[in-house]
């Protein structure tokens, strides 16, 4: 199992791009942090979820200006 954003997800051998689009994801709007550390865009594909594995996973909505996080890891506009 892999815990993602507090949930016990059976997504082992997923990599998180797999995990982002099938979880309707914006893969360009995401942060993910894997057992904390920042996983770079450039290796979503690459990354493969590991037994055991936590996961945060921070949207963001808005422009670059006024955002700030909501208790639910979304990014809001002020």
């Amino acid at each position: 199992m892999v815990r993602i954003n507090g949930e016990n997800l059976d997504v082992v051998g997923k990599s998180v791009a797999d995990y982002l689009d099938s979880a309707g994801y914006d893969r360009m709007r995401v942060a993910v942090e894997l057992n904390s550390n920042i996983v770079p865009k450039a290796q979503y594909c690459d990354t493969i979820f590991k037994d055991g594995d936590n996961v945060e996973i921070v949207s963001f909505v808005g422009d670059r200006k006024s955002t700030r996080l909501n208790s639910s890891h979304q990014v809001l506009s002020r």
